[in-house]
């Protein structure tokens, strides 16, 4: 009786597996061979060669296969973790971003997660989530930059934990990339509100540059019109401070002597 119920088990996981992996044909790149059946590595592998291949879509359906057949299976971990890549492949940024985020609490001693990987992949899908380039539409700096504020916190995470990881270079990359965009975006609004007459918030927004994006190279443009700001308000301990910083810690600038001016200008401080 055992051995009856023991080959109606191996009868029936057999029969599961066909009906997931089906067989293989010309038409249908998904399919799995039949040999493949009972080997999760190599299912990992065909699926891999599909993504190689940029068929983003049959790679998927393959580590979906994957996680169904062999669930128990190391080889279905790393299914969910391709499949989110699969998706920033296809440019589904959102998709992949909240899948990314599932592997790290499902996985959280995954060398993906300790690495970093995750981490960087979850700040480039917001990072390219935010609005791009593109010569036909409005400029970036003029748009919606949420996605591109919640990239950068998410490469400062990224840099202050994992500073060692082989991820370092391209978080770098893109960190500066998000802290242009919303440096430029300061300047837009604080230009904006210049031809508005709207001094407080000319100087508001200068000021939160210089504060929140000091690596940004429009530091110095902001530096010299934050300063005339301040001159014009008569804010000259203000406006002295500024230069006089900014002077020695950027003496190669090319707004240098435009600062030395500036600062000659300055009159006395009244008491």
């Amino acid at each position: 009786m055992g051995l009856i119920v023991n080959n109606f088990k191996t009868l029936f996981l057999i029969s599961s597996l066909f009906i997931t992996f089906g067989s293989c044909t010309l038409t249908d790149k998904s399919a799995i061979p039949k040999s493949y059946l009972k080997n999760p590595k190599k299912v990992y592998e065909l699926a891999l060669k599909r993504m190689k291949s940029k068929d983003w879509e049959d790679a998927r359906t393959i580590f979906g296969k994957i996680k169904k057949a062999f669930p128990l299976s190391e080889y279905a971990t790393l299914a969910d973790l391709r499949i989110a890549d699969c998706h920033v492949k296809e440019s589904s940024f959102a998709t992949a971003a909240s899948l990314y985020h599932d592997f790290m609490k499902d996985y959280p001693f995954h060398e993906a997660v300790k690495s970093g990987y995750t981490t960087w992949k979850i700040g480039f899908c917001q990072y390219r989530l935010g609005p791009g380039d593109f010569f036909i539409f409005p400029p970036s700096y003029e748009k919606d930059l949420t996605h591109t504020r919640s990239a950068m916190k998410i490469f400062k995470i990224f840099m202050k934990r994992y500073p060692d990881s082989s991820y370092l270079k391209s978080v770098k990359k893109y960190h500066m990339k998000a802290v242009e965009k919303l440096a430029d975006h300061e300047m837009y609004v604080a230009s904006y509100y210049t031809k508005k007459g709207k001094t407080t918030g000319v100087r508001m927004r200068y000021e939160f540059l210089l504060s929140n994006y000091p690596e940004s190279k429009r530091i110095h443009e902001a530096v010299i019109k934050l300063a005339e700001l301040y001159i014009k308000e008569k804010t000259y301990s203000k406006a002295r401070t500024l230069l006089s910083e900014f002077i020695k810690k950027y003496p190669r600038s090319k707004n240098l002597m435009e600062a030395k001016k500036l600062l000659s200008k300055i009159p006395g401080e009244k008491k």
